[in-house]
């Protein structure tokens, strides 16, 4: 892995906290994303929020990114920004499609606009920005 990261190539490791995505990855590899499974977006429960809360935590004390997948709502990309993931990916901002059809996706109208972008401060609170870091009309990047 380390060789591969030499030559610039990023590493996410999906669906975090599902099937076999153990604690075990973390530890031996050096993933730059972690991405975290919908099941926990998309539970509204305490129990969800705290391991989506501690998750996000988790992948910055390692360095690494924490993605929400499965945003399918506002209400859950709301939360997702207040917990402080770093990306959020899902339904409610684009669907799967093939890559020649992206231009014409992101010209229509109807394409989410996302703007929200948090920046973080070294104590640990986050700032709302008025302006945005990095807009994308397919993902949502919080800073």
């Amino acid at each position: 892995m380390g060789q591969v990261g030499a030559l610039g190539v990023r590493v996410a490791l999906d669906d975090f906290g599902s099937g076999y995505a153990s604690l075990n990855y973390l530890r031996e590899s050096p993933f730059h994303e972690i991405k975290i499974d919908r099941t926990y977006v998309a539970d509204d429960s305490l129990q969800a929020y705290a391991i989506l809360d501690s998750v996000t935590q988790l992948s910055h004390a390692l360095g690494a990114r924490g993605t929400a997948e499965g945003v399918e709502t506002e209400d859950q990309l709301e939360r997702v920004r207040v917990i402080g993931c770093d990306k959020a990916q899902g339904f409610l901002l684009g669907r799967p499609m093939p890559g020649a059809d992206v231009r014409d996706y992101l010209e229509q109208a109807s394409a989410p606009n996302i703007t929200r972008h948090r920046s973080r401060i070294r104590t640990g609170a986050f700032r709302t920005m008025t302006q945005p870091i990095r807009q994308n009309k397919l993902s949502c990047v919080f800073r």
